[in-house]
């Protein structure tokens, strides 16, 4: 297996205290899949699937993921990769901040992304390989201004995608009707307070045990219902903070918490750093 990423604008991962080059290519290929868990992060990540069959949870939604298909994760998403077997496999992964797009076509890479998932038909597969070999090949020997054009292949990219997704539908994954429910009422009332989107809470207002509820949203879901609570919360949190506009004791309440202090306990050990360092990291790698 090898590796190659493509990161347009700072970091990886803000928990790792890591900054890495502007501009990096993943692709993989191999047996050996990279498996996350559940996570969110301030850019967004956009994977083409040129051999694999895995599933991919992102916000509320499981989509059926195989050949030829895009995936589009939004800034500040919850999101993770399901495998469902070891067959060799071969993906590009890209990720980029907003200031990557020329804001002649931002609103199509935003629209784009609303998208979450689609196939790549038979007659623009070539020319999506193109694309991405092109960028793979600028990155590998890094001549003169190669950041440059990584970044003018990326919105060439991003048009592409868009018309493509124009005449394409997602393949979402079914889940039961109480667990598409209940995940649909979490997300529209993240900012409640963390004692009303309770596992007993909930439970009682769709008519079935705590016990009932955890195991059947652990099984479709494949995370604990506290934990996802919890993390679309931070995830929330995230976005807030990226705006720039609002405190962190504000955005402790906007989020549910009536104690900042408690807030920022539940984002060091979810995110790894404090709110107040993860601040500080995301100014320094979009200033």
């Amino acid at each position: 297996m090898f590796y190659y990423y493509i990161i347009m604008g700072g970091v990886t991962n803000l928990n790792t205290n890591e900054l890495i080059d502007k501009i990096k290519i993943n692709k993989i290929v191999g047996n050996k899949n990279v498996e996350s868990s559940k996570h969110s992060h301030p850019y967004y990540e956009l994977v083409y699937v040129r051999n694999a069959n895995f599933n991919y949870f992102i916000e509320d939604k499981l989509y059926n993921i195989t050949n030829k298909s895009i995936v589009l994760i939004k800034k500040n998403t919850i999101h993770k990769a399901i495998f469902r077997d070891k067959t060799n496999s071969t993906y590009f992964v890209v990720k980029f901040y907003e200031s990557c797009i020329h804001r002649s076509i931002l609103d199509k890479c935003l629209r784009l992304f609303e998208y979450k998932n689609f196939k790549v038909d038979n007659n623009s597969q070539y020319i999506i390989d193109i694309l991405f070999s092109k960028i793979c090949h600028e990155y590998e020997n890094k001549e003169e201004n190669w950041q440059e054009m990584n970044e003018i292949q990326l919105n060439e990219l991003i048009v592409a995608l868009y018309r493509l997704s124009l005449n394409s539908k997602p393949d979402i994954f079914p889940f039961v009707s109480e667990i598409k429910i209940i995940l649909e009422y979490i997300n529209k009332n993240v900012s409640a307070p963390v004692s009303e989107l309770s596992l007993n809470t909930i439970s009682a207002m769709y008519f079935s045990t705590p016990y009932q509820l955890s195991r059947l949203f652990k099984k479709q879901v494949g995370i604990g219902f506290k934990d996802y609570v919890i993390q679309s919360k931070i995830s929330q949190a995230k976005m807030l903070i990226d705006s720039g506009n609002i405190s962190l004791t504000d955005i402790a309440f906007e989020c549910g918490f009536n104690d900042s202090n408690y807030f920022s306990t539940v984002f060091k050990k979810v995110e790894g750093i404090s709110p107040s360092t993860y601040k500080k990291m995301l100014k320094a790698t979009l200033s």
